[in-house]
């Protein structure tokens, strides 16, 4: 027994960071993981930003412009009357002009939009993308549900954000797979809470 207790005390203690083995220590397990997942949100972050941008200036309209070619060439063109209530209404929309016309008047009020909201002004971009969003037939769904994210964005840029909570939840409402208007909502809400609790 003493023979193993003078055995146990000369061992030589070895340092875990400073050994041969494969073992890895918890900081450099962390490390390892931790590394690869930051370095992938910073770029999600930058790819959903530079995104945006290009949504905001004008540069992803293929949903748009294959919307306005469709009108224009009577595939999906709308009647001037409509069914409420079991009667029939006159669309406000159409005060003697054709679809087309009011549809490409919204589209150029929207790009009018885009360029105030890239010069940063943003109340006249405001203006523009409500005016897109009174003359634009009720029917294209997709198209105002672009105007009012549009529209949010602008009042997100002056510190408006009930007004961009509630611009979102109609694009919602109108496109429910509208990502970009969720993930805006969803940040508004979370600044709004900010601005509360500060």
């Amino acid at each position: 027994m003493n023979n193993n207790f003078q055995n146990y005390i000369l061992k030589p203690v070895e340092d875990e960071t400073f050994s041969n083995s494969t073992n890895l220590n918890k900081w450099q397990i962390a490390l390892l993981v931790g590394s690869p997942i930051l370095i992938g949100a910073v770029a999600y972050y930058f790819y959903l930003r530079k995104a945006e941008k290009k949504a905001v200036n004008g540069n992803c309209n293929s949903k748009l412009d294959k919307s306005l070619k469709e009108r224009k060439s009577g595939v999906s063109a709308q009647s001037s009357e409509k069914k409420n209530d079991g009667k029939k209404v006159e669309d406000k929309h159409l005060d003697g002009k054709k679809s087309e016309d009011i549809f490409s008047d919204s589209i150029s009020l929207k790009n009018q939009g885009n360029k105030y909201f890239n010069a940063k002004k943003y109340e006249s971009a405001i203006e523009c993308y409500s005016k897109a969003i009174e003359c634009c037939p009720p029917g294209d769904t997709e198209t105002l549900a672009t105007f009012y994210q549009n529209r949010a964005a602008s009042h997100g840029m002056i510190g408006k954000y009930e007004k961009v909570i509630e611009d979102c939840t109609k694009a919602i409402e109108l496109n429910k797979r509208y990502i970009k208007a969720l993930q805006r909502r969803a940040k508004g809400r979370l600044t709004l809470l900010f601005l509360i609790c500060a």
